[in-house]
């Protein structure tokens, strides 16, 4: 059953519509469609040109030579099995309102929120440190290295059954020792393990470790694979480290190559 769109005949019909015959049938009237209004601006150019060399006025001739053809009329679109009317693309976008703009600063802060907060998950490998006592613990790691309390699970007055911190992108967990564990206290056995720490400014966290207590047990220097790193112990027992990009050149970099290198007993490369 033939239809009309736009004074165009095409065929086609709610029900039982080949719609590959009906899309090419669409495509063809959207093509006559667009050809038509482009010869109706082009006469009314023309006829608006003639006007204007007939006043004396040859600059408004040429403006309308200038001006850019119509753009071609949208596609009409299915809904259902039926078809509807061509709608124009304007029509189809809403304008903002004052709810859409607040929807959208509510899911910019959201993002932002879980961007600044971090991965709600831990990372594939966490360190899980136990210690004496680790209230004062995350106290001391909070003021030095900037961490961050994630979470905490309390066992009995004093005690922590569980806790997790963030430091910059990863997380640290840790606990307080328990009878029964066969977990050592770091601070009498020493520390087998190191966290290594990256960050922008390692003199910084450095400095304040020191200055709160930490044992230095590699002076923070220029190293000769780059890095610029240190190691201590927290009053706790665990040990750290902790580095950023050195700013040496290569030249002065490969002098203390080579010197560690004799230090250690081994020829340079």
């Amino acid at each position: 059953m033939p239809f009309v769109l736009d004074g165009l005949a095409l065929e086609g019909g709610s029900h039982g519509t080949d719609v590959g015959a009906l899309r090419a049938s669409i495509e063809e009237g959207r093509l006559a469609l667009h050809a038509r209004e482009r010869g109706r601006a082009e006469r009314k150019r023309a006829s608006e040109g003639r006007g204007a060399r007939a006043g004396g006025d040859g600059r408004r001739s040429a403006a309308w030579e200038r001006r850019p053809s119509p753009s071609p009329s949208p596609s009409p679109f299915f809904v259902g099995n039926g078809l509807t009317a061509r709608v124009s693309q304007m029509a189809m976008s809403k304008p903002k309102t004052k709810a859409t703009k607040a929807k959208g600063k509510v899911r910019s802060a959201v993002k932002k929120a879980v961007k600044k907060v971090g991965p709600t998950t831990p990372r594939t490998v966490t360190p899980y440190l136990t210690l004496n006592d680790a209230t004062s613990a995350i106290q001391w790691y909070k003021k030095v290295l900037g961490a961050k309390v994630v979470t905490t699970q309390p066992a009995g007055p004093g005690k922590l059954m569980h806790a997790a911190l963030r430091i910059g992108d990863s997380e640290l967990f840790l606990s307080d020792m328990f009878p029964g564990t066969d977990m050592v206290d770091a601070s009498r056995a020493g520390a087998s393990v190191t966290v290594h720490l990256w960050t922008k400014n390692a003199d910084k966290i450095w400095q304040n470790a020191v200055a709160n207590g930490a044992k230095v047990t590699m002076p923070i220097d220029d190293m000769f694979w780059g890095d610029r790193y240190g190691r201590f112990l927290d009053p706790f027992g665990h040990s750290w480290s902790v580095s950023t990009r050195s700013k040496l050149s290569k030249k002065a970099l490969e002098a203390k190559r080579i010197e560690s290198m004799k230090q250690m007993g081994a020829p340079p490369s």
